[in-house]
């Protein structure tokens, strides 16, 4: 019985590097907004255009917006695909599209929507039994109505979104994906006043 165990334990480890994932591959997360029960309905005569969406955070050259710890000494990147303003493009598609006010054509819009992302930070706290994964997220708003196109509406929206746990690594997408459900939710809101 003792000789077995010694055997066991010896193939056991032996076994492991086999079988271990690198630690600094990236994080890839797809934050795209799917589901719209959360956010509130915007008045149902009114069509908007998404337009232009214009990343100038330092994610545009290769998708990546931070980083997260994925052992005690390694860490990997946290990379969006599609990219950052891609995500939220589609978001505001999806979202639009399944509350009945998205318009395929500007010359039909309400509203033409066009977002500047001016910032999007992810940073990680460590501690000694979890970790905390906070995302900052900074978007220019422009609304324009086509038939006053000389008046657009700008404004600025602002997320923070925070999730603790021992591995926040498997919660970037989700974090990252709820602070874009929350600067939808703030410009619908604007839409509405």
């Amino acid at each position: 019985m003792h000789s077995f165990l010694k055997v066991f334990t010896i193939c056991s480890l032996l076994s492991v590097p086999a079988f271990s994932i690198n630690k600094t591959d990236p994080v890839i997360i797809h934050p795209v907004v799917i589901n719209s029960d959360s956010i509130p309905n915007i008045n149902k005569h009114i069509r908007i255009f998404v337009g232009n969406f214009t990343d100038n955070t330092a994610a545009q050259s290769n998708g990546t917006i931070g980083t997260t710890r994925t052992g005690i000494k390694t860490s990997a990147p946290i990379i969006v695909k599609p990219s950052l303003s891609e995500s939220l493009q589609k978001s505001f598609e999806n979202v639009l599209g399944k509350k009945g006010n998205l318009s395929k054509d500007a010359s039909t819009a309400n509203y033409i929507l066009n977002i500047t992302i001016s910032d999007c930070t992810v940073t990680e706290n460590s501690s000694a039994f979890s970790q905390t994964l906070t995302v900052f997220l900074k978007l220019e708003v422009k609304l324009t109505d086509p038939l006053a196109a000389d008046k657009p509406r700008t404004f600025t929206v602002e997320s923070h979104n925070s999730t603790k746990a021992l591995d926040t690594s498997k919660y970037a997408e989700s974090t990252l994906r709820d602070a874009i459900t929350s600067t939808i939710t703030e410009i619908i809101k604007s839409i509405n006043k």
